[in-house]
């Protein structure tokens, strides 16, 4: 992957495609926490209410979804799963592969995302509901072509708002449907319950650690 462009940093921007409560709970957590400054992330909406939700934590709204695009380093697809075909592909040619996308749509492939945006530097995250008190258990997967230092930036953004865990996309089902479970404990003990891991000391270490890795 030398042919990959490193996110800068120190200075990269966030870009939110979709401007609802997820996006928001992370917006909020990630100013919070200091891991980014609020001038750093930016979205688009045409309603006031969502447009001053986001203008009161300090981020740039602005009018359209291109926009975003292109003022942003690492977008986040945070819209619902039923559009989000239509989103990136009518965004398609304006990304490019010197960009990081993340996806945290619900039950949308990986295989898919690649392929409405026309590249493999994407990430597919999945954080539950109890992102809006920062208590959320977030499992990430990587692209084909997303860097190991890719998957430490989002890992870094998200783990404002929770536990951040690293696994195989086939564990993802499991994680979708406790999305609404406000409790990391149901989460490891589902996942016992459906033998996505052995009960052993390294697992019930990487439980208890963030950036554990669920595939272990």
């Amino acid at each position: 992957m030398a042919n990959v462009c490193p996110i800068p940093t120190d200075s990269y921007k966030v870009g939110f495609i979709g401007a609802g409560k997820m996006a928001e709970s992370i917006a909020r957590g990630v100013v919070k926490s200091g891991i980014l400054p609020a001038s750093r992330i930016r979205t688009a909406h045409s309603g006031s209410a969502r447009r001053t939700a986001f203008e009161s934590i300090g981020v740039t709204v602005f009018d359209n979804n291109s926009q975003v695009v292109e003022d942003s380093d690492v977008i986040i697809f945070s819209v619902k799963p039923q559009v989000v075909k239509n989103v990136v592909s009518q965004l398609k040619p304006i990304l490019s592969e010197k960009q990081l996308l993340v996806s945290v749509a619900a039950g949308v492939k990986l295989k898919d995302l690649q392929e409405w945006a026309g590249q493999g530097r994407f990430i597919r995250v999945m954080p539950n509901t109890p992102s809006a008190v920062g208590e959320a258990a977030t499992v990430i997967t990587l692209g084909e072509k997303a860097t190991t230092e890719d998957g430490e930036l989002i890992s870094q953004l998200f783990g404002a708002i929770g536990k951040v865990w690293k696994a195989d996309e086939k564990l993802f089902d499991a994680v979708t449907g406790l999305r609404h479970v406000p409790s990391l404990m149901f989460l490891k003990l589902h996942l016992l319950s459906l033998n996505l891991m052995p009960i052993s000391a390294p697992v019930t270490s990487c439980l208890l650690s963030p950036l554990g890795d669920l595939s272990s």
